[in-house]
């Protein structure tokens, strides 16, 4: 017996069963398609009924408005209904072929009922596989969508960016080297990392982690240097009672330079990132955000003369505190009262396996100098091609000359930009159902309007909204409002996907080891949506299973036996004896909102 909406069997009832259909039919609803399949009911029968009210509406109008339909209609209704347009999308097998991924997108806006003309735009991670003119994605969508506009995700370009910078001063990689090795320090023995608490209690008053450094995380690098800096005076206690090379590395004036200048910059450039991943992004405000942070970086580190860091928030105390001085206090209270304090100076000597150059200010500053002059280079570089976007001050007033003429000429520049963004420089419609000639038109009767709109209405997606509210708009300016609306919508950042990825990895490398298709797509549905799971009923599950091995076990735990063929030893996992705590490791991940940790959830996608 087949369900009608989306093809399931029933399959049998439960044993004892009175009514086998209706047994079936409960077993049904409780499966993964079913739910998808409702879920794409409710999207596609959303989009139908605000197709059918701005029909509705348009009848009310001239005839001319009857032009506004494709785009706006099913925009402006999931807007006021909130209907579940954001769903999730089943894996993609094959995810390296190109068809495959252009059929997956194109079968998937089709089930839920969204003609391909009002796709607007696609942001990708830059792979050639999804950029490729020709065979991309992007490429072949073209051919589809010929108005279609391709973004590379802002926020992984920075990301590419102070990568790029950081690969042409290896000198600098020393911080990194420190960070990995620390944190692998710790994950290897136990003993050691609860050492590193009771130090951090006593010296820095914290209770944190050390963050690895993942290199295709887009806050990683720069989260863990903010880390190390917080917990710098135990990890100097640590090393200096475990890893004496180590020690003697962090006890370096050049270690101390670098780890505080490369903390104020990434936190600059983490901040920038952040922006980028917003879900409404102000198109107009992208530009200046990066030009603001050109300008922070370049006048604290190149342009400025003997006075190198001078108001950066770390390396500026750094270099007061220790411009005479190179000796350091590291001192606190453990849980008796007792005063702890261990004492260290800040040498100079060169770092075996690092750098042959010592360690003065000089040097230091030369090569932050060169780093961030680098850094600068390669964010303009990347991020160059945002002036594409300049076009969307045509709908931003604050940004507009106050002289009548120069702003109409200006009004015109930006139209002739939306136009060529949208690749309509030879074609009569710039979008299905937005004439091009007729939007010139509209110039003259919309400019005006928006020039009196309030400042407090002026921002990007405040100004559409009050427009959108007029009754007027679909008889006045009904071309323009409708490119505004395909400008608004574009996406700028892949946040979204990267987040998925990321809990993926968390899910496939941390919380199992092996996974099948299936499997991981459940896990990261109940991760990244938080479904209401009734978590106790899952343990109860997992315990009725077959025994299984613990998930980790310390080298106490495990006892070594002795072949009954040979001498040779097999190394055998007691479960008899380590059943139950084994359980409560599983039973505390579980418990967790959907095997996800707070680094991810702060990072958002964040790679």
């Amino acid at each position: 017996m087949e369900h009608g909406g989306h093809g399931t069997n029933y399959g049998k009832g439960g044993e004892g069963a009175t009514d086998v259909q209706t047994q079936a039919m409960q077993n049904h609803q409780r499966t993964r398609k079913h739910k998808r399949a409702m879920r794409r009911q409710a999207t596609a029968t959303a989009i139908a009924e605000g197709q059918l009210r701005m029909e509705d509406l348009a009848k009310t109008h001239t005839v001319q408005s009857e032009r506004v339909t494709a785009l706006l209609e099913t925009l402006l209704f999931i807007c006021q209904s909130d209907a579940p347009i954001e769903m999730w999308v089943q894996l993609v097998r094959h995810l390296s072929k190109r068809p495959s991924l252009e059929g997956s997108l194109v079968a998937y806006l089709d089930s839920i009922g969204i003609s391909l003309s009002k796709v607007s735009g696609i942001s990708t991670d830059g792979a050639a596989v999804m950029v490729g003119a020709t065979n991309g994605v992007v490429g072949r969508l073209r051919q589809r969508i010929p108005h279609v506009v391709s973004v590379h995700c802002i926020a992984h370009r920075e990301a590419l960016a102070a990568r790029d910078a950081a690969n042409a001063l290896p000198e600098l990689g020393i911080v990194d080297a420190i960070i990995r090795a620390v944190a692998e320090l710790l994950g290897r023995s136990h003993n050691w990392h609860k050492m590193f608490k009771d130090l951090q209690k006593i010296f820095t008053a914290t209770n944190l982690e050390m963050q690895g450094i993942h290199l295709v995380r887009w806050l990683s690098r720069g989260g863990a240097i903010l880390r190390l800096v917080a917990v710098l005076p135990a990890v100097i206690v640590l090393l200096h009672l475990y890893d004496k090379p180590m020690y003697h590395i962090v006890t370096s004036y050049k270690f101390h330079f670098f780890l505080y200048f490369l903390a104020d910059v990434h936190e600059e450039l983490n901040s920038l990132n952040l922006l980028f991943q917003k879900r409404e992004i102000d198109l107009t405000g992208v530009q200046s955000q990066v030009r603001r942070t050109i300008v922070f970086i370049r006048s604290r580190y190149v342009n400025c003369g003997p006075n190198f860091g001078t108001n950066s928030d770390r390396l500026s105390k750094f270099l007061e505190r220790h411009a005479s001085n190179r000796d350091v206090i590291v001192q606190g209270v453990d849980a008796d009262g007792m005063e702890r304090v261990h004492q260290f100076e800040l040498h100079e000597e060169p770092l075996p396996n690092y750098t042959t150059a010592r360690g003065d200010k000089a040097s230091c500053t030369l090569t932050c100098r060169s780093y961030a002059t680098e850094l600068i280079y390669n964010v303009q570089l990347r991020l160059g091609d945002l002036e594409r976007l300049n076009g969307s001050k045509l709908w931003m007033p604050r940004t507009w000359p106050r002289n009548t003429e120069a702003r109409d000429e200006e009004c015109a520049e930006h139209f002739d930009s939306v136009v060529e963004l949208f690749h309509a420089s030879d074609r009569v419609e710039i979008l299905p159902g937005v004439d091009k000639r007729l939007a010139r038109k509209e110039l003259s009767t919309l400019v005006p309007v928006l020039a009196g709109v309030p400042k407090e209405e002026q921002p990007f997606h405040a100004g559409l909204a009050a427009i959108l509210e007029t009754s007027d708009w679909p008889r006045s300016y009904p071309n323009l409002v409708r490119l505004w609306v395909a400008v608004a919508v574009l996406p700028l950042s892949t946040v979204e996907c990267e987040r998925g990825f990321s809990r993926q990895n968390v899910i496939k490398s941390w919380n199992r080891t092996s996974l099948c298709n299936g499997k991981l797509e459940d896990l990261m549905c109940m991760s990244l949506l938080e479904y209401d799971m009734n978590w106790d009923r899952v343990i109860e599950v997992w315990r009725g299973m077959k025994k299984r091995r613990p998930r980790r076990a310390h080298q106490s735990e495990v006892r070594a036996r002795k072949s009954a063929k040979g001498k040779e030893k097999v190394v055998v996992l007691s479960e008899e004896e380590h059943d139950d705590e084994a359980r409560a490791d599983d039973e505390n991940s579980c418990s967790s909102s959907g095997f996800s940790s707070s680094d991810d959830e702060e990072d958002g996608g964040n790679f």
